[in-house]
């Protein structure tokens, strides 16, 4: 009987729930919405964010050519290791391929081939001219700054070039680098063929490039800045190889080794070693006292990686080997910031422990 009263003392009418729990209901509905909206989107690998970057980007932050030269270096240290960087470079075609093709459609797969020149041009490489004819496509870059090493430095090129055309064709296309400005050429050639085919390695050739690099550090603030040119985003891509958590501790030796091998003959400066480490993309060191050794060495978001530090980090205790006193060792202490990642360094005396 009390509900029956109380309903009529109210006109019968049921009362009307709060505005406030309206708003939070519909807050609700929207934000479960979003959270299965964002589910559903694809997860972006970082080698999809690095070819997004370069594609979209035009004024991001450059490195010396040398490089992403080094990278190649490291990786013609064997016919394994030269093999692996060109089939490193295939998916990386795949996928660009896939980005491209999305808002396009090629009635020919030779039509994609401009999409792939620019695609080179923005990771670097200028005046890049290509030649299409029946069964075979040719692809040759002509201002690359000439480094003589006596072998065919961009496999890692080829393998972009192999899957990229391998997408377009639907079928398996190789690319082998013909010509090569590092090997006594004018320009660099590519070509398709049905087979990988690459050419010898030079025995010396860590000691032709390093032999560069000494005759580089020595150079000013302007003369750094003309030569950054290959987007970071391109040269990690580069190295993606030589970041492989597979292959960190071998990685690790050969970067300790490549270290004291470029220390052997490079005086022992703090401007020599900050512009050794900017010269091979390893991080941007500042050195401030030598004797006893103090700095810091600063990465980009981008190079902030486990895998990365584990190419830079080796390679700096090989070239500091000579700098540190006997019985001492480097003190390596990491800080991160919203937009870089710094480890102080500091040179420590050995505890003796009886």
């Amino acid at each position: 009987m009390k509900s029956i009263a109380k309903r009529k003392k109210s006109g019968g009418r049921k009362k009307k729930a709060p505005a406030r729990a309206t708003t939070r209901r519909s807050k609700k509905i929207i934000k479960a919405r979003v959270i299965r909206t964002v589910r559903q989107m694809p997860l972006l690998s970082y080698e999809d964010i690095l070819l997004r970057s370069i594609i979209g980007t035009e004024d991001g932050h450059k490195v010396a050519e040398s490089a992403a030269l080094f990278s190649s270096v490291l990786s013609n240290l064997s016919e394994g290791m030269r093999d692996l960087h060109y089939k490193s470079g295939m998916p990386i075609g795949r996928a660009l391929y896939r980005l491209y093709e999305k808002d396009r459609k090629y009635e020919w797969y030779e039509e994609s081939v401009h999409d792939l020149v620019s695609f080179l041009e923005r990771a670097g490489y200028k005046r890049v001219t290509y030649n299409v004819s029946p069964g075979r496509i040719e692809i040759s870059i002509h201002n690359k700054d000439s480094m003589q090493l006596g072998t065919n430095m961009h496999g890692f090129e080829a393998g972009i070039m192999s899957g990229f055309l391998t997408a377009a064709r639907m079928r398996l296309v190789h690319v082998n680098e013909e010509l090569c400005c590092e090997n006594g050429s004018e320009f660099c050639r590519f070509v398709t063929s049905d087979q990988y085919e690459p050419g010898s390695i030079d025995p010396q050739i860590v000691e032709k490039f390093f032999g560069y690099v000494n005759g580089r550090v020595r150079e000013t603030g302007r003369q750094r800045a003309e030569d950054m040119k290959i987007p970071e985003e391109y040269y990690l891509l580069a190295s993606l190889m030589l970041m492989h958590k597979d292959y960190s501790s071998e990685i690790g030796q050969i970067m300790v080794s490549m270290g004291r091998r470029l220390a052997a003959n490079m005086k022992m400066t703090r401007s020599n070693i900050e512009n050794a480490m900017w010269l091979l993309g390893l991080g941007d060191a500042r050195i401030t006292s030598l004797k006893p050794l103090r700095g810091s060495i600063s990465y980009s978001r981008l190079r902030a990686r486990e895998e990365f530090l584990g190419m830079s980090i080796p390679f700096l205790d090989g070239l500091l080997s000579g700098a540190v006193g006997k019985g001492s060792r480097v003190e390596v202490v990491a800080a991160a910031n919203a937009n870089r990642y710094n480890v102080k360094l500091t040179e420590k005396k050995a505890i003796n422990r009886r």
